[in-house]
């Protein structure tokens, strides 16, 4: 095979693959993009052009998958324009560049023809998307067992062994044809081993339907959920002429239309409230007079951009935040976020670029971690902020207790009409079943809307609206899922057996040789 073919095959396979995530949910497709790459990769002579072979993948899938990043430095007055091409082919390359890594690790530890090289491949890849997560601050968007979003039943292997662990059964899956296309087994052997993997599917996605049969979605009646989205453009959001209009906005989304006695549970996105707001009598008036025009007790969950003082050096600091405000209009800051966004939110080795926009850039301090809130009136919550939601392990803590609903306030109106609100929405899909909790999401445009513990959408705005969701609030499951105790563990544990498994038979066949 030449070499240009193998290149644009790869790169094709990965495109395809892209199309199988939300919002398109072709799922079938990630099918033929995987047993497409791994055809390209057993036709790999060399462990280059294996590592080739990945990295084409990866370009492709993330490439299509990720390029709506780029619309949020293309919006008006942003100074940060100029690295629009690093945001669009840089992260992909970044990216991409640990699913080339895996993959010629793979091909150096196994025969790709032999069912070794099949369980290598997964596990390696299934690594690659593990340490991408968590490398480098991380970024595990568009993780390959995301394909599931819209099938619960395969979904609800993430309550067992995670996003991860689903992420690796999908690889195993999905190479599987690819791979009994060019394995040297003998047609009774391949069916052996086609059996096998269809068992890996057919057990725990029985045991899915299973789940979800057993656990309708209940209700807690003595609250009700008041979900807000403002619909206020990112051209628009910091505009200090429109402030007040949009604060008032806000207002009027959260107006009583209730004659429930439930407790009202009112919930605003991220940075609602400017930190010239939180220490303006009149704005905290005005928050007071609307809670307590609500018939039953009502609070306000919202995220706050909050404004301090460093003591010592007199600098000012600020934090992306989430506060309480009380039947009274109280206000408790209980949140500040933890993981920031690169380039976003603060600048990684700023002190070493001497370029205008960056020196000048101040950005976010960073929180001091991820915990449960615990609030008179409230039932615990975990609150996270913006693209927190994305990391699987750090999306709920039992510190100090478990939290029976997740609160994510979010912005998305820096990515416009594209992919990045639908799939930023599907990993409440997935943090829900996760926890067994469920997950509360406002964002000030985008998709706003609620999931159960079993990651069912009950209620969800659509893009670019206005509009706000009243409902009951789900009920956590009552057992939590073994994925809340071992967190990724059983996933590393999985995949290292892979890669031990391909690593022992090659280790095997090369005695064999020896001896013969």
């Amino acid at each position: 095979m030449s070499k240009m073919r193998h290149i644009f095959g790869s790169l094709l396979c990965g495109v395809v693959g892209a199309y199988a995530l939300t919002p398109y949910g072709l799922w079938p497709l990630m099918f033929v993009s995987l047993s497409g790459f791994y055809f390209f990769y057993a036709q790999a002579l060399t462990p280059s052009r294996a590592v080739l072979t990945g990295f084409m993948y990866g370009l492709g899938y993330f490439t299509a998958g990720l390029w709506w990043i780029g619309n949020a430095l293309l919006i008006e007055g942003n100074d940060f324009w100029w690295v629009w091409p690093l945001a669009v082919i840089g992260l992909p390359v970044l990216l991409s560049s640990f699913t080339a890594i895996f993959t010629g690790m793979a091909y150096v530890i196994s025969n790709p023809r032999h069912i070794s090289g099949l369980m290598c491949l997964t596990g390696a890849l299934g690594m690659s998307e593990w340490v991408r997560g968590h490398i480098f601050t991380g970024f595990p968007w568009n993780l390959f067992g995301y394909i599931w979003a819209d099938t619960l039943a395969v979904a609800q292997i993430s309550a067992w062994i995670g996003s991860y662990g689903l992420t690796l059964f999908t690889l195993l899956w999905g190479c599987t044809a690819g791979f009994m296309y060019v394995s040297v087994h003998t047609r009774r052997h391949q069916y052996l081993i086609l059996t096998g993997v269809m068992l890996t599917f057919l057990i725990p996605v029985t045991a899915g339907a299973w789940r979800l049969y057993q656990h309708p979605t209940q209700y807690d009646d003595a609250y009700q959920v008041h979900i807000v989205q403002p619909n206020i453009g990112q051209d628009m959001k910091w505009d200090s002429a429109r402030a007040v209009a949009h604060f008032e906005k806000h207002l009027r989304l959260s107006a009583s239309s209730s004659q429930s006695p439930a407790t009202r549970l009112i919930i605003w996105p991220e940075t609602a409230i400017p930190s010239v707001f939180l220490i303006d009598p009149n704005a905290r008036r005005l928050i007071r007079d609307m809670l307590s025009a609500h018939t039953s007790p009502a609070y306000l969950i919202s995220g706050i951009l909050d404004r301090r003082q460093n003591q010592s050096t007199g600098k000012t600091l600020y934090y992306n935040g989430v506060a309480v405000f009380d039947t009274q209009g109280q206000m408790t800051p209980v949140y500040s976020k933890t993981h920031l966004v690169p380039f976003g939110e603060f600048i990684p080795f700023q002190e070493w670029i001497p370029l205008k926009p960056v020196v000048a850039f101040s950005g976010f301090e960073k929180g001091s971690g991820s915990t449960s809130v615990a609030m008179t009136g409230i039932p615990v919550f975990s609150p996270l902020v913006c693209y927190e939601i994305i990391f699987p392990a750090e999306a709920a803590t039992r510190n100090p207790l478990p939290p029976r609903w997740i609160v994510n306030v979010t912005n998305d109106a820096w990515y416009g009409k594209s992919a990045g609100p639908p799939q930023h929405f599907a990993h409440s899909i997935f943090r829900s079943i996760e926890n067994g909790v469920p997950v509360i999401r406002s964002a000030n445009t985008g998709i706003s809307g609620m999931t159960d513990p079993l990651g069912r959408v009950l209620a969800k705005t659509k893009l670019d609206t206005e509009d706000n969701l009243i409902l009951p609030l789900p009920q956590p499951l009552s057992a939590l899922p073994l994925y809340m105790y071992i967190k990724d563990a059983g996933f590393l544990i999985l995949a290292i057996l892979f890669l031990l498994f391909g690593g022992c038979i090659r280790a095997v066949q090369n005695s064999m040789k020896k001896k013969t």
